[in-house]
């Protein structure tokens, strides 16, 4: 089968329209911010994780001094995110922002604070059917809690 010169040419310029309207990146980081990092998290409850960002052109990579970070599957296209091991904890989440990694990035984590509240024991029913709590006794419980804070970065 052959194709004929002018369909050749009608493609060429099919495909260098299609080059020129492609989608660019999610984010592009600004020359002067390339270079690697280091960051801190330090929780109200005393937890520390010291590491590094490596920041490229195109690519943010985060590294723990004292346990592996991982990427976390879910990501959108103004923060990534990696999950990194802490003492203490299930895992600090470092959520970086793609266009300002340096000065825009948080951390955050779920962590147990212990809570107390009232357990009624012994209710009175009233003669027009409301109830009213008669005897109550204070109860501790566990309730898992957001904290989060910005990442200090530092070159």
């Amino acid at each position: 089968m052959s194709v004929k010169p002018s369909t050749n040419r009608l493609l060429l310029v099919m495909l260098s329209v299609a080059a020129c309207h492609a989608p660019q990146r999610d984010f592009a980081i600004p020359l002067e911010v390339v270079g690697r990092y280091s960051f801190l998290v330090e929780t109200p409850e005393g937890t520390r994780v010291n590491g590094t960002l490596d920041i490229a052109l195109d690519t943010i990579v985060a590294r723990s001094e004292a346990a592996p970070c991982r990427v976390v599957s879910e990501q959108s296209r103004q923060r990534l995110t990696y999950e990194c091991a802490a003492p203490g904890t299930a895992g600090i989440r470092l959520l970086i922002d793609r266009r300002h990694p340096v000065t825009n990035s948080s951390w955050t984590y779920f962590t147990p604070v212990r809570k107390r509240r009232d357990v009624c024991t012994s209710w009175r029913t009233w003669e027009d059917g409301t109830r009213t709590c008669e005897r109550s006794m204070p109860e501790e419980y566990i309730e898992q809690v957001w904290r989060t804070g910005d990442l200090v970065v530092t070159r």
